[in-house]
């Protein structure tokens, strides 16, 4: 968000007020924040995550020296690159319908409402007319 002030002007206090009045022009420029990406693991496909990383470990890391470093920067480097084919990412929404859960004696007014609404649908299917 991007806010100029154009131009900032003090005008008398009102009454017998000392604090003085301020009149404030601004520019305010806000740029759509870029949609944060995610990756959605419930959408994943592990059997294929699974065979990515199911490999002959001793002969991987045998490719590099015996330092832990570098033991860990191939292990990490694979899962990563597993992890980038087989989940797939999504978008995190910026607006969400309930910015608060509902209170406990809301929600209970609606199940009652529901409980109400269906008893009265049964009411209505056995006793037609």
């Amino acid at each position: 968000m991007i806010i100029s002030y154009k131009k900032i002007e003090p005008l008398a206090p009102l009454g017998k007020n000392d604090h003085v009045v301020l009149i404030i022009e601004t520019n305010v420029f806000s740029q759509g924040s870029a949609l944060e990406q995610k990756l959605n693991y419930d959408k994943g496909d592990y059997e294929v995550l699974r065979s990515y990383v199911n490999c002959n470990w001793n002969k991987e890391f045998a490719t590099v020296d015996l330092d832990v470093e570098a033991l860990w920067n191939l292990l990490k480097d694979k899962i990563e690159s597993g992890v980038k084919c087989c989940i797939p990412f999504t978008t995190r929404f910026q607006n969400t319908k309930w910015k608060r859960p509902l209170n406990e004696e809301i929600r209970d007014q609606i199940k009652s409402k529901k409980v109400f609404g269906d008893s009265m649908l049964q009411i209505k299917i056995q006793h037609p007319g």
